[in-house]
């Protein structure tokens, strides 16, 4: 299969509304919005008795990528980043319960459960089995000072309707807990859901080791990274980034995050986005679907932040989990890439929300000297992944690269330069 970008053009010959589009992926393509425009399909890959009756194109579309992917065919598939089609107002579109039912159909092969919505776009929630949900251990790494670590933990542990978690805050430094920090300890740990562990070190903070270390005494078979400014805006948040894990072929799952003014502030990663990597969709107010609705849409992408970040605890340990090189910067991005290097997908949750109140409590960790190792992360970060950087599959070529504006055409458009230019 391979299938092309479109756009919409009026009754005047104007053409408008562009729709880049991403390289194929399963999360995404379940809302249908990737199923129109042009496709063309290996006759040998149509299905012998599709569901939808009659047969529309956008849903024979989709039943045949959703087939596709549930034999492994999916990797064969491709984005052609080039206007193939040009939309009429008075053209139809597939019906809605179609789509709908073919997308039911696929998860009942997959014998997976979910949620989903027949509305447009169609909205699909998986679900961990009743009963059968997994242990989650969520590791926060904290300086166990401000009020606001009591405030926002205490949140997650009273909030989260996820019916088996439990918490461990690290609580990493050299010298032992002072007076301030005690006093902040007895009120989470007045919680039963929160234990807070002391771990030594020698030298600075380090946020990569702190996790590491969280998740090799961690109990669960899920591990939430979480930091300590995060506070859940609804009880299921972990629930539905829990359900993205019943696809054994999903390795990473991130939330959507706000300030406090309900502006989104994370909405995924992106690489080469500010000529590295920088969150999506900052700023876009809450509800809002923002471009092609991928700002209201589970999809997969590179990257999420480890602000919050659901994994699987063995396959953390089997790629070697953070890079402690990457003392603060980048080694959430460093992670979720060598999760899809072993051949596993990050999903970004968009109905798992909550606030991230941005190093409000965290900042005390940080050197006085960042100009210089922030430099060498970024050194580190494009040797070793320069090819994502030059080419995120899930951002198309032709759109922006410049942050808040990454929704907008990009002039000239990435599709048509050379490699080294990219870079």
């Amino acid at each position: 299969v391979v299938y092309a970008d479109e756009d919409s053009i009026d009754s005047e010959g104007r053409r408008h509304s562009p729709i880049f589009k991403p390289e194929p992926n399963r999360t995404l393509m379940m809302s249908g919005t990737l199923a129109s425009g042009t496709w063309v399909i290996r006759q040998s890959c149509l299905p012998d008795s599709p569901t939808p009756e009659p047969l529309w194109a956008a849903p024979l579309r989709l039943e045949t990528w959703l087939r596709l992917y549930e034999h492994d065919g999916a990797r064969k598939t491709h984005r052609m980043p080039y206007v193939a089609t040009h939309r009429r107002s008075d053209c139809e579109n597939g019906p809605i319960t179609a789509m709908a039912t073919v997308v039911e159909d696929h998860l009942h092969r997959m014998s997976i459960t979910a949620t989903v919505e027949h509305t447009w776009p169609i909205i699909v929630q998986p679900l961990m089995m009743a009963g059968a949900e997994p242990h989650v251990t969520i590791i926060v790494p904290s300086a166990c000072r401000s009020s606001h670590v009591i405030r926002c933990l205490s949140a997650v542990a009273d909030r989260t309707s996820y019916p088996s978690f439990d918490m461990i805050v690290i609580l990493s430094q050299s010298a032992p807990a002072d007076d301030r920090q005690n006093q902040v300890i007895a009120a989470l740990e007045a919680n039963d859901r929160i234990k807070v562990v002391y771990h030594a070190i020698k030298d600075g903070f380090n946020y990569s080791v702190a996790n590491n270390f969280g998740v090799e005494i961690a109990t669960g078979p899920l591990t939430c990274l979480l930091n300590d400014d995060v506070e859940p805006m609804h009880g299921e948040w972990l629930t539905n980034m829990v359900g993205h894990m019943s696809d054994p072929r999903v390795g990473v799952v991130g939330a959507k995050l706000y300030y406090s003014n309900n502006q989104v502030q994370h909405g995924g990663v992106c690489l080469g986005l500010a000529g590295l990597c920088c969150h999506m969709s900052r700023f876009l107010p809450r509800g809002a679907p923002g471009y092609a609705y991928r700002g209201i849409l589970d999809q997969q992408l590179l990257a999420v932040t480890g602000a919050c970040l659901l994994t699987e605890r063995a396959l953390y340990r089997s790629v070697g989990g953070m890079d402690e090189r990457y003392a603060s910067a980048f080694n959430d991005v460093d992670y979720c890439l060598k999760v899809c290097a072993a051949g596993k997908a990050v999903i970004f949750s968009a109905r798992s929300e909550l606030y991230h109140y941005e190093s409000t409590t965290f900042v005390q960790h940080y050197d006085e000297n960042e100009t210089a190792r922030w430099a060498r992360d970024v050194s580190l970060m494009r040797d070793r992944w320069h090819e994502f950087v030059a080419n995120d599959p899930f951002h198309s070529p032709n759109l922006s690269k410049v942050p808040g504006h990454e929704w907008s055409p990009a002039f000239p458009p990435f599709a048509n330069c050379p490699p080294d230019m990219i870079r």
